[in-house]
């Protein structure tokens, strides 16, 4: 997308695809398997980065230790 444009770039990834747990949508993928994909969108060229489904205020401060 970097290519393509000069806006900002924000990226609010899921947590991993999720599974249906009776009924209900479970997310396998931890924190820290979830920052691990941080620098590469970085260098993708992201400005801003969060978390969206199966996300947590967990998820986001792995983000930022691994920044």
């Amino acid at each position: 997308m970097r290519a393509v444009t000069t806006l900002p770039l924000w990226i609010k990834a899921n947590a991993g695809l999720p599974e249906m747990v009776a009924g209900v949508p479970v997310y396998r993928i931890t924190a820290a398997e979830f920052a691990d994909h941080i620098p590469a969108l970085v260098q993708a060229g992201a400005n801003f980065i969060g978390g969206c489904c199966g996300t947590s205020p967990d998820f986001i401060a792995a983000c930022k230790t691994r920044l």
